[in-house]
């Protein structure tokens, strides 16, 4: 199967009864991905082998979940700007993961969210979260988009981002329900306004309440920035919150 895979394998993952046998083939098409010698059997066979790996991910089965995004992760690595055809119905599947009650599950749609960034550049990886941002219901989605956002920031800078479309659309964020999410929209224009300082005002959304401005400000003032850890992990500064900003645990 997809020139590579051998028939076994696929029909191992396709039995649902099966669930051991189903984690052994998930662990040695991953294997055979990342030891793959030929890319251009992958590359020639990439529709249907993407069509396979974006099912699996749907999977009720947790490692086989995981798998399948590593996977598709490791297949990005591989074939880099060659993905862009499948990039829009991956995102579409990865964007929905994100919200999921699982932290490793959506920590594993984050990387290869970031690996979709290196192989694509950030801007249409970002112009497709932002495009969700409004629209996803889960607040766990809205908070992880946010962190991706800052994560390209951080790696790519300006990179021809959309800087204008994507600071009136994490202001909205501002007034979320959820003040994890209003935290972490904080935190994206205060990186934003790191990098492109004052310019950062005209592209605030007008009527903003004058508390929210100033607590901004606040924000602004203040050096401590997001960072990546060494794992590719974004992490939060601790630092004061602005007046208005919600605390912790809220």
């Amino acid at each position: 199967h997809f020139g590579f895979v051998p028939g076994r394998l696929v029909t191992d993952l396709q039995d649902a009864l099966n669930w051991r046998g189903r984690a052994l083939a998930i662990e040695e098409l991953q294997y055979m991905i990342r030891y793959l010698k030929d890319t251009g059997v992958l590359r020639a066979n990439l529709d249907g082998f993407m069509a396979f790996m974006t099912g699996l991910v749907k999977d009720p089965n947790f490692k086989i979940e995981i798998n399948a995004l590593q996977i598709i992760g490791d297949v990005v690595g591989i074939v880099g700007p060659d993905i862009a055809p499948h990039s829009g119905g991956i995102m579409r599947q990865l964007i929905e993961k994100l919200g999921d009650h699982k932290t490793l599950v959506r920590q594993a749609n984050g990387k290869v969210i970031v690996r979709l960034m290196r192989a694509l550049g950030p801007a249409p990886v970002c112009q497709e979260l932002m495009k969700s941002l409004a629209q996803v219901e889960s607040w766990r989605a809205r908070e992880e988009i946010l962190s991706l956002c800052m994560h390209a920031l951080l790696t790519h800078g300006e990179s021809q981002l959309d800087l204008p479309g994507m600071v009136s659309c994490v202001a909205e964020c501002l007034n979320d329900a959820k003040p994890k999410v209003k935290y972490t929209s904080i935190e994206t224009l205060a990186v934003i306004y790191s990098i492109i300082g004052s310019r950062i005002h005209p592209m605030l959304p007008k009527g903003m309440h004058e508390r929210t401005l100033r607590m901004l400000e606040v924000r602004f003032s203040q050096s401590q920035l997001p960072t990546i850890s060494p794992e590719g992990m974004l992490e939060l500064p601790s630092l004061p919150r602005p007046a208005g900003a919600p605390a912790d645990g809220e």
